[in-house]
């Protein structure tokens, strides 16, 4: 059995509407609900799409136009604080009206200190998508336009062993359900722990292990263990380098074992107060939630951030990347490329700018597509 969730474009609209009166006529503002401080986001946006459904054939474009409502609440408590996210999307497409579609996303942290040597944290991320909402999700993405229901949650404990060491146990759930019926759900369960030692204020060092299945709904399961460890190193103030790496011990859903490698890094330089830039590695192989196979890939990617003018900032980010799938011998190559720029009219309205090309090459022609994406929206807070 396929899932869809309830229709929201009314409560959408309705809150857009009641946003942008008070965006207009009122003074921004968080609302205060005992210690809890609220805010109200809406938006609406205007976009081209040049490939609505990743085709590479019969390609299908279109303008969309989305209706957007969501909000922010936050505590902050001497022990404990908490922050809820939540927004509605209602897509528009105007030649194709048969893909109009909603989607939602929902976020929630809350964090715990038992006392001045322990302390534990609850994040949970819910997202309703039909289309992929980074580079990084597309690659190795089933290809088209459907419902996708996924939930993450993690809980950690950390307790603090010396001043400079301390241990943390982990679990991750993942839950991953499709709208396309010849697509399976599955889920995912992570168990782990980490060591963490602060050799210096500029160098933290940690080791990890953890563990993984990956249960399809009605069949068969992979498992992954990864054992490794990682560094933090500040090269100056505003430089400084993640890497990890380990091993990987893959018992694919045949029984099939792999030993292979993974490797993240991320090089971080805030060049000064207005700009930021970043360069990143990935590394891995991992039971894929599409299907039951294993996805071998690598990826790289950098972005800058810039505040050009007092009230202009820009951003850029390029991706490249490389996935295989194991089992049934597909392998894809994707280039992205994204450039935005926000200007705040006041301090109420931002106006956006942005322009997204992504490009699929595969050894499966059906799986090959060019994608150019332009979109403008304003949106408002109170």
């Amino acid at each position: 059995m396929k899932h869809n969730l309830p229709n929201y474009v009314v409560v959408t609209v309705i809150a857009i509407a009641v946003a942008f009166s008070a965006a207009m006529t009122g003074t921004a503002h968080a609302y205060q609900l005992g210690n809890i401080e609220v805010k109200v986001r809406a938006s609406a946006a205007e976009r081209y799409d040049s490939n609505i459904t990743y085709a590479s054939s019969s390609v299908k474009q279109d303008y969309i136009s989305t209706l957007a409502g969501g909000l922010d609440a936050t505590y902050e408590g001497r022990l404990n604080s908490m922050n809820l996210t939540a927004n509605v999307n209602q897509d528009i497409f105007a030649m194709n009206p048969k893909f109009t579609n909603t989607s939602e996303d929902l976020s929630f942290a809350y964090m715990q200190e038992l006392t001045k040597l322990d302390r534990f944290s609850i994040r949970d991320a819910l997202d309703h998508t039909y289309q992929p909402r980074n580079f990084e999700d597309t690659l190795g993405r089933t290809s088209g336009i459907y419902g996708s229901f996924r939930n993450k949650l993690n809980i950690d404990y950390t307790r603090d062993l010396s001043k400079q060491l301390s241990g943390t146990l982990k679990y991750f759930g993942e839950i991953d359900l499709f709208s396309e019926p010849d697509m399976s759900d599955s889920y995912l369960n992570q168990g782990g722990a980490e060591l963490t030692y602060a050799f210096t204020s500029d160098t933290i060092l940690y080791a990890t292990y953890d563990f993984y299945v990956r249960s399809f709904v009605n069949s068969s399961s992979a498992t992954t263990n990864n054992a490794g460890g990682g560094i933090r190193q500040f090269i100056t103030k505003q430089l400084y380098v993640d890497a990890s790496g380990g091993v990987s011990f893959v018992n694919s859903y045949d029984d099939t074992k792999y030993t292979q490698p993974f490797v993240y890094v991320t090089i971080t330089d805030d060049i000064n107060e207005k700009t930021t830039v970043k360069g990143n590695f990935k590394k891995e192989y991992y039971a894929s939630q599409y299907e039951q196979n294993i996805f071998d890939y690598w990826e790289i990617s950098g972005s800058v951030t810039s505040q050009l003018l007092e009230r202009l900032s820009g951003n850029m980010n390029a991706f490249y990347g490389r996935g295989e799938y194991l089992v049934v011998d597909t392998t894809d190559n994707l280039f992205g490329l994204n450039v935005g720029a926000d200007y705040e009219l006041t301090k109420r309205l931002r106006l956006s700018a942005s322009y997204n090309f992504s490009r699929t090459d595969s050894n499966v022609n059906t799986r090959d597509y060019t994608k150019n994406v332009a979109s403008v929206s304003i949106r408002g807070v109170f």
